[in-house]
This record gives C-alpha cells, sequence and structure tokens, in this order.
C-alpha cells in the first residue's frame, strides 16, 4: 500500500503520522519518501505549497508512505481504515486532514481490498524519475507506458476518465 500527501500546510504535514498509527500494524514495514507530483487545477483548488507548472497544472511536493503488510488479512484491515477514517465525509468521525479523495494505491496482491476497485498504473522511467498514469484501463496513454495492476479507493476511481 502506498499512500501520497501534500506537504507544506499543517493539517496535510500531521497526517503521516496519524495515518502510520491508525493504518500500519505490527507486522508492516514502513518507508516513507518525498516525491513531486501534477494536478490539474479544479475550480480554483491548488495543493498547498504548489508551484504553477504549466497553465491549468500545480505541481506538489509530496510524502509518500510504502507499507508492506504480512498478510493480505492487514492489507484490508489498513484499506478498511483509510474509508472509514481518511475519507472525509459530512458526517463528522473523520480525521483533521482527511482527504476528499485519498491517493492510497494498493498493488502486489491479486485480492481486492474491500471499498477499492481495479485500475491501471502507467509507468514510464525518464532519467531519475518516473512518471505515472493512472487509468480505469485501456490502452497505454503515452508511447513506452508499462502497465501495472493496481487497487485505488472507490471515491479515487470516480475521478479516472473513462
Amino acid at each position: 500500500m502506498s499512500c501520497r500527501m501534500y506537504r507544506g500546510a499543517a493539517a496535510e504535514d500531521s497526517n503521516p503520522g496519524a495515518f502510520i498509527r491508525e493504518v500500519a500494524s505490527r507486522e508492516a514495514q514502513i518507508a516513507v519518501s518525498e516525491a513531486e507530483g501534477s494536478v490539474p487545477e479544479h475550480h480554483g483548488w491548488r495543493p498547498p505549497g504548489g508551484g504553477l507548472a504549466i497553465p491549468g497544472v500545480w505541481r506538489s511536493r509530496q510524502v509518500v508512505l510504502t507499507i508492506s503488510f504480512a498478510s493480505d488479512r492487514e492489507l484490508r484491515i489498513a484499506a478498511q481504515v483509510v474509508a472509514e477514517r481518511f475519507t472525509r465525509r459530512v458526517e463528522a468521525g473523520h480525521l483533521p486532514g482527511s482527504w476528499w479523495v485519498p491517493d492510497v494505491r494498493v498493488s502486489g496482491t491479486p485480492n481486492c481490498p474491500p471499498g477499492m476497485v481495479l485500475a491501471k498504473a502507467f509507468t514510464r522511467r525518464a532519467g531519475r524519475r518516473h512518471a505515472v498514469v493512472l487509468t480505469p484501463g485501456g490502452p497505454a496513454p503515452f508511447s513506452g507506458a508499462r502497465p501495472h495492476p493496481v487497487f485505488l479507493p472507490e471515491p479515487f476511481g470516480r475521478f479516472l476518465p473513462g
């Protein structure tokens, strides 16, 4: 399971610790890294600390948590925690800094965790960087891309084109 969170705002910066405490079990291995991302400007929203890369596309600083679980059972529990505690809802109970659409990705298992949908992550290496495009399926969106199956939270899947 990987989870990306924006850097640059107090609520978002507090989320990695909360996410680790609530999602990771004793049997999990956790790695933390930094990344840059591109997100389309959407109704005036922009990521915290982001700078305009090209008109309509914002660059974002992100922290990436990669968690490996000892069993599918632990992974299913973690996916349920994401759906219940880290997806912002109208009703009370979500954690401060929760996301409207959590950027959580699950790979390396053939079993779809509850509350997630199957998608494809197309990747291509460019020097030391990787380009990743998420789609619901279909042909590669750019030449040289390699497809990888990935599960996304159902709310995230609704935003994929197609």
